[in-house]
């Protein structure tokens, strides 16, 4: 993982759209739940003297700046956020990051990528939808459509890729220059490519992996804890928030924490619960814990193929 002096500041528009709807950005200076059990589940092996249940489950505090970020080493985005442990609980919402509109309309496509795609020598099949929305119009009429593309990864570097129209049934590919950003990217079967254009006709690609690359563990463990006992000391902390697909947002505004628990949630109850960017699961409570409320539901899904992660989710 790069050092923090090398993180790349990423355009919020363009952050926002790589990012889908697989993370919630607080409000500049709001008020918002800091879980930290929630931030804990990051760290696969943390020590048992520092278990979880030694810590305040939450935390109320403010969000004092808010950083949209990339790790150039992995193309990883992420929001580092300074929290700041709440004393005086009046606090007025006076920026919102995510409302902005600096005049700028994207428009993007997104793809998940195949083993043949991710495969360092071959070419990269582009969706229909994508060649007509994002890239330049091919000249079809001609034997061998073609033409170069210049697409801005989120840490800056341009790349070249060859889009052709080709094969039998005829596709659009990438071909030349696949190969090298599919190795320096290090791209595997499930990952997800998307592609934005703006208004100035830039074309812009970022990568959601399909698990989050970075740090060794043993470096993500000992910032979170580091975190955590600042929290608890009503120090100001920062923590780094990655976009996930089944992951859970450990920093949430207060309104919809305690509209949350002002739910009667009782066994029987029916749930919907939508996986951000993916599919809709229903099910039934079947039990409920009331020491806190991170995770405090059980639920007993009507689908087959929910991730073990969903058996206990938070109101």
């Amino acid at each position: 993982m790069a050092s923090q002096q090398q993180f790349r500041n990423v355009d919020p528009t363009i952050w926002l759209e790589f990012a889908g709807d697989s993370f919630t950005i607080p409000k500049l200076h709001s008020k918002v739940y800091y879980f930290t059990i929630g931030h804990l589940e990051q760290c696969p092996k943390t020590p048992s003297t520092q278990a979880p249940s030694l810590f305040s489950p939450f935390i109320i505090c403010t969000v004092s700046s808010v950083d949209l970020l990339a790790d150039p080493e992995t193309d990883q985005i992420f929001a580092k956020l300074l929290l700041t442990p709440v004393i005086d609980a009046t606090v007025v919402p006076l920026e919102v990051i995510n409302e902005e509109d600096n005049g700028d309309h994207v428009v993007s496509c997104a793809k998940t990528l195949t083993i043949s795609d991710a495969n360092n020598g071959g070419a990269f099949s582009v969706p229909k939808a994508c060649a007509n929305l994002i890239f330049p119009q091919l000249d079809l009429t001609t034997s061998l459509p073609s033409q170069e593309l210049s697409v801005t990864d989120v840490c800056g570097v341009v790349w070249t890729f060859s889009h052709v129209y080709r094969g039998n049934p005829k596709r659009h590919l990438f071909t030349t220059g696949w190969s090298a950003f599919v190795d320096k990217k290090q791209l595997v079967g499930g990952d997800t490519l998307v592609f934005i254009k703006n208004s100035a006709g830039e074309i812009f690609v970022g990568i959601r992996r399909k698990k989050m690359s970075g740090a060794p563990n043993k470096i993500i463990d000992q910032a979170v804890i580091n975190a955590v006992e600042l929290a608890v000391k009503n120090t100001p902390f920062e923590v780094l928030c990655y976009p996930t697909v089944d992951g859970f947002d450990f920093v949430v505004g207060d309104k919809v924490v305690e509209d949350a628990m002002k739910i009667d949630w009782k066994t029987g109850m029916r749930v919907t619960h939508k996986v951000k960017g993916c599919s809709t699961f229903h099910g039934t409570i079947s039990a409920i814990s009331h020491s806190h409320p991170w995770r405090m539901l059980e639920i007993k899904w009507d689908e087959l193929n929910v991730s073990e992660n969903l058996k206990y989710v938070s109101p």
